[in-house]
């Protein structure tokens, strides 16, 4: 149980311990001043990060361990706030963001950013949350995949999709035709070289597609404002 009050020298020598831990510890406790928490901010460590954002949860999260909160969110029958929702969506613990996904009071609107997790097993699971039967499944279904290609697919279902762990997917949907500019825009930032340019490519003006690197030079050049 964390005390309340600890003494600034201690908090101000533990915020620059080498262990990760303590400095998280650190982010967290209520007598952590503003100059610390700014330092903690730039924090290499994401559980650091995580203490940060705890620190906005009601009291009765903010008390709980990891392993508790795993629990609370995966079992709590009562809808959890949205705004509670939000800090732990963006938790550093892959096991946090999978309870959420398993809560069954779990809004669409969550549901809908776990679906682009970085983390396959929670993307897996939130997208099955969301997508109809007939797709469920499609990142491990040759079958449902090759009927993917074969099918005039809604902007929706193709912008679900688009946060799919599989790559042979997430390719087929950057060239599709019913492709809608925010599914686009979702896979501009893709992790995958190819993926990401043709995206990027798609979203440019019809002269500037067909450029290659240094005609786009070229052309910025030709448009730039001098500096006064």
């Amino acid at each position: 149980k964390e005390e309340d009050n600890v003494d600034l020298p201690i908090i101000n020598i533990l915020a620059k311990s080498n262990n990760y831990s303590l400095r998280a510890a650190i982010a967290i406790h209520p007598s952590a001043p503003s100059e610390i928490l700014k330092i903690l901010s730039n924090d290499e460590y994401e559980v650091v990060k995580d203490g940060l954002a705890y620190r906005q949860l009601p009291k009765e999260w903010n008390s709980l361990d990891d392993y508790e909160k795993i629990e609370r969110l995966e079992e709590e029958e009562e809808e959890i706030s949205l705004e509670t929702l939000e800090i732990f969506v963006k938790s550093s613990n892959w096991r946090i963001r999978e309870a959420i996904a398993k809560n069954k009071t779990t809004p669409l609107s969550i549901l809908h950013k776990l679906a682009y997790d970085k983390d396959t097993d929670v993307c897996k699971l939130a997208q099955n949350l969301l997508l109809p039967e007939e797709w469920k499944g499609i990142d491990e279904n040759d079958e449902k995949f090759k009927k993917l290609k074969e099918t005039n697919v809604s902007e929706k279902i193709l912008e679900l999709l688009a946060g799919s762990p599989n790559e042979e997917i997430r390719e087929y949907i950057v060239n599709n035709n019913n492709i809608n500019i925010n599914t686009l825009n979702i896979l501009s930032n893709d992790q995958d070289y190819e993926i990401k340019r043709i995206a990027q490519n798609r979203l440019l003006p019809k002269d500037w597609k067909e450029l290659n690197s240094d005609e786009i030079n070229d052309k910025l050049n030709e448009n730039k404002t001098p500096l006064e």
